[in-house]
């Protein structure tokens, strides 16, 4: 998979606030032109309502991982529109998506255990996990600038 730590860096810290209006235009060219062809977990997307099937969908991706922890950025070529960040915790097998608009507004939030029907996450839940993935990636022990 190909690593976009700039990329990721940058789309964190503008889904880290979920009511600013921060275009991700670039982001989003940069996924579909330099992204890896990848699948978005069927049962993610279906959870996050952009498909109707619980089947894996194509997707170009972006990817950065941290320790135990990856961090994907994943748009639909035909439908750009659908942005999703997911981050999986590898080690304890848990999933968090987040559905975006182009603008950079959080849309909706999953999460899921290994084997578990994703569910959506409280509000509250999405800003503090927005706030954690830029602190994190902006101001933590190894930064990553943009």
């Amino acid at each position: 998979m190909k690593y976009a730590p700039s990329i990721i860096a940058c789309c964190l810290a503008c889904a880290s606030c979920a009511s600013a209006a921060i275009p991700l235009s670039g982001v989003i060219d940069r996924a579909v032109r330099d992204g890896v062809d990848a699948t978005r977990p069927g049962p993610l997307s279906k959870a996050l309502g952009v498909s109707r099937r619980e089947g894996p969908m194509p997707a170009r991706q972006l990817l950065l991982r941290s320790g135990h922890t990856a961090h994907a950025f994943n748009v639909d070529p035909k439908h750009r529109h659908e942005i999703v960040l997911f981050v999986v915790d590898e080690q304890v097998k848990r999933t968090t998506g987040f559905l975006m608009t182009p603008a950079g507004r959080l849309r909706k939030v999953v999460t899921y255990g290994e084997g578990e029907t994703p569910v959506t996450a409280p509000r509250a839940h999405a800003d503090v996990e927005f706030s954690t993935e830029r602190n994190t990636r902006t101001q933590g022990p190894d930064p990553i600038s943009h």
